[in-house]
């Protein structure tokens, strides 16, 4: 086996990875910069920050679960609508109600049934190959332990440090280059712009911790 043929059948590993991590390190420190600026105590803000987080690592799992459990059923559906007449006439007239009710003109209706075969032929013959159910539970596990491990990375260094600035501006300091190197892996796994997505992120997470923790620091002044 190649490298690359290694690294394909990896990809999905990798890209529940650095999406758990990079969106739980995100989360947690925004959290954990609010927290600061409220003036709670080290310890507290640790145990804090990981309940939300463990709370929306759940979320977050569930969410990716029922993705891919949609994706597998589409192409399923797809499939079935390829190799089953009737069912592609039902889907047609399905279609073609739905038109009518919304007063579409005769002749794009009757363009429809076109449109139905071709889009149902290229997902079938899509070369690509679809989430089964095993795989979109496991990717909703993988998803949900990494997104804790991503909190964990945030609220560690208020379990080592008394001073909460101290604490605040190590968290922010590990946690920032993680959020950039996981954006940026997770955007070259899902086809998007690695470096425009990565930078993005990254400065909307900064904007956003520094923006809450300045605001809180404001109002309690």
């Amino acid at each position: 086996m190649h490298v690359n043929d290694r690294f394909t059948d990896y990809k999905p590993f990798w890209r529940d990875v650095s999406i758990g991590i990079s969106d739980g390190a995100s989360l947690g420190l925004v959290f954990a910069a609010g927290l600061s600026a409220a003036g709670i105590q080290s310890v507290p803000i640790a145990f804090i920050v990981m309940t939300a987080v463990g709370s929306w690592a759940m979320i977050s799992g569930f969410i990716a679960y029922s993705t891919m459990k949609s994706l597998w059923a589409s192409y399923q559906k797809s499939i079935r609508l390829q190799t089953d007449d009737a069912s592609m006439q039902q889907a047609i007239r399905q279609k073609q109600q739905y038109l009518s009710a919304l007063q579409i003109q005769e002749d794009i209706v009757a363009a429809t049934v076109d449109e139905i075969r071709e889009e149902t032929s290229a997902d079938a013959a899509m070369h690509w190959s679809p989430p089964t159910l095993q795989e979109a539970r496991f990717s909703g596990i993988r998803i949900a332990l990494t997104f804790i491990v991503g909190g964990c990375l945030v609220a560690l260094p208020f379990l080592f440090f008394e001073s909460i600035q101290t604490a605040c501006i190590i968290s922010a300091s590990v946690t920032t280059p993680v959020v950039w190197v996981m954006q940026y892996m997770k955007c070259s796994l899902t086809d998007v712009a690695p470096w425009f997505g990565s930078i993005g992120t990254t400065i909307l997470t900064i904007l956003a911790a520094g923006g809450i923790y300045m605001v809180i620091h404001w109002i309690r002044s």
